[in-house]
């Protein structure tokens, strides 16, 4: 091969890196910490799952006998901004009729929170298994290879979201009202997810973060286990208090109801790429200019630490450190008002299902998904006629056009 049909061969591969690369990027992570390499990552993103279907035992299950534990092994940063998210929610359903997604003694409690890493799934990978006694069968059919940027994360919050009302909104043969909580409970965990990302300044769209994506998302993930969670202020690195940290006041600003789960990702985006936020008492955002705060940071320098090895209130990093906790803070206030948003017509009158062996289960069926990731459509329009030029030099250099 000639010197030129390499460099355009080359140069070919690189436009359809550059296209396709965005695809399959993850923001925060839905495992335990200590796991850094990108194949153990892969791996334990499927743990949960895979584990489960080789003990024969439904995801769900296996998900909160860990959880019961204590053991953070498929507990990661998706679960614990979700997590605290339901508590405030919890704090806001004054009449409790919503007990039965945040009881820790039910099991779309553990359904809720084990869907926060689904839309991470790549492809066809996620394990199948079933919800509401066998009625809800094909949720993994659902969650393909998806883009996580700013609009696709929009797109899919309010997708998951519908998906959760529709299945509140089931009735009997007899027109009863008969909610598949279990499977609603599943995909408002998903919807979670998009919100949650936005907290993450390579997702919000401002912060060039570079090869320091992954690098920050390992540490955040080192601070955000169940153990943080269950000590929340006692030592641990990030705090979630809404009253201290934003100004929130359960009693005069509670959880808005009016912001869906779309209008809470492009708030939270805004606040992390741009810093355009008040806190509850109307303080202007800590950002010293319009643009991520975070950026402010030399990423190859902060790449040098461990979170848990330095001090957190030092001059040198405790501005970059608090600005995260911030952040954090955000992404549960706006994920619990996605949550209410979604429930906000649901009066909570639902019942456990008890499976009948005599009936054949309804099964859902979701079209198998393209063998590319469906959001590719966006990265082909900004691509397709660069990618389109390369093809044609190379098929012109190797003199099959003339």
């Amino acid at each position: 091969m000639k010197r030129r049909d390499i460099v355009l061969v080359m140069t070919l591969f690189g436009l359809l890196f550059v296209a396709f690369s965005g695809c399959f990027g993850a923001a925060w992570y839905n495992h335990g910490a200590g796991y850094h390499s990108p194949t153990l990552e892969k791996i334990n993103l499927l743990l949960c799952s895979t584990r489960a279907n080789s003990a024969k035992e439904n995801p769900v299950d296996y998900y909160m006998r860990f959880y019961i534990a204590g053991d953070s092994a498929f507990y990661g940063t998706h679960d614990y901004i979700t997590h605290f998210a339901l508590d405030y929610f919890n704090q806001d359903d004054i009449t409790n009729k919503h007990s039965w997604l945040y009881n820790k003694q039910n099991r779309k409690f553990y359904a809720f929170l084990l869907a926060t890493e689904y839309p991470d799934y790549q492809g066809t990978s996620a394990p199948p298994f079933s919800l509401d006694c066998g009625k809800s069968t094909q949720v993994h059919l659902d969650f393909h290879s998806e883009s996580h940027d700013f609009i696709n994360c929009r797109k899919k919050a309010n997708l998951r979201g519908d998906k959760a009302i529709t299945y509140l909104n089931k009735k009997d043969d007899e027109e009863n009202p008969k909610p598949w909580a279990e499977s609603a409970a599943f995909y408002l965990g998903a919807m979670t997810h998009y919100i949650a990302e936005m907290a993450h300044p390579g997702h919000a769209g401002g912060a060039a973060m570079g090869w320091s994506h992954k690098w920050f998302e390992q540490q955040v993930c080192e601070v955000t286990t169940l153990n943080d969670y269950t000590n929340n202020g006692d030592n641990t690195f990030f705090e979630i208090d809404l009253t201290e940290k934003l100004g929130w006041s359960p009693i005069i600003n509670g959880i808005k109801v009016s912001y869906s789960p779309w209008t809470c990702v492009d708030k939270l985006a805004l606040i992390t790429r741009d810093n355009k936020e008040t806190d509850f008492n109307g303080n202007k955002g800590t950002g010293e200019y319009n643009g991520t705060y975070l950026d402010r940071f030399e990423y190859d320098e902060l790449d040098r630490f461990l979170f848990s090895e330095v001090d957190r209130n030092s001059p040198k990093y405790k501005s970059f450190f608090d600005r995260i906790e911030i952040l954090l803070n955000w992404a549960v206030y706006y994920t619990a008002c996605a949550i209410k948003y979604c429930l906000k017509n649901f009066d909570g009158q639902n019942t456990e299902c008890t499976p009948n062996k005599e009936e054949e289960p309804e099964r859902e069926y979701f079209p198998p998904g393209p063998w590319f990731p469906r959001d590719l459509a966006d990265l082909l329009a900004r691509y397709g006629l660069v990618i389109l030029v390369g093809i044609i030099s190379y098929l012109r250099a190797k003199g099959a056009l003339r």
